[in-house]
């Protein structure tokens, strides 16, 4: 084992291991490094990739697992600099498949829409409604206020 570089503290240390294996893989070094480097997953090769995904494809936690992991996540705190990063990627940013989605998975048609108003407004519920229709009561609701697409 060779040490190639040494750092101190809370130095970049991902930059330079990129740099490393960049410059090991142009020196034709027999490396056996799947990854670029830094965090150990940017760069898998597709191959690699789509094998985990195989792996992993239909795997679901333990509700044991999930307990866990919820209870993991309560622990972990964001810096307010962090969320201010977060908030900053996303402000603005403007989302255009939405309304494709929306309709694509609509499950109360125009139609169905002007027949619920018309019993709406002869005073049938929405939690019935929304039992006959097979959707959440959310739905009927949204139709309801005018805000389900159309």
């Amino acid at each position: 084992m060779v040490i190639l570089e040494e750092l101190c503290g809370d130095a970049d240390w991902q930059s330079v291991e990129r740099k490393w294996i960049q410059y090991g893989r142009d020196a034709k070094w027999p490396l056996t490094n799947n990854t670029d480097g830094g965090d150990g997953v940017c760069g898998l090769p597709k191959e690699t990739r789509r094998k985990m995904a195989l792996v992993w494809t239909g795997r679901k936690h333990k509700p044991e697992t999930i307990i866990k992991l919820c209870a993991a996540r309560k622990l972990r705190t964001t810096s307010e600099e962090t969320k201010k990063k977060m908030s900053a990627s996303q402000t603005g940013r403007k989302i255009e498949w939405k309304d494709k989605i929306s309709i694509a998975n609509m499950k109360i048609t125009p139609e169905m829409q002007i027949v619920i108003l018309q019993r709406l407004s002869n005073g049938e519920k929405v939690i019935d409604l929304s039992r006959e229709y097979k959707v959440h009561r959310g739905t009927i609701t949204k139709v309801k206020m005018g805000k389900y697409p159309k």
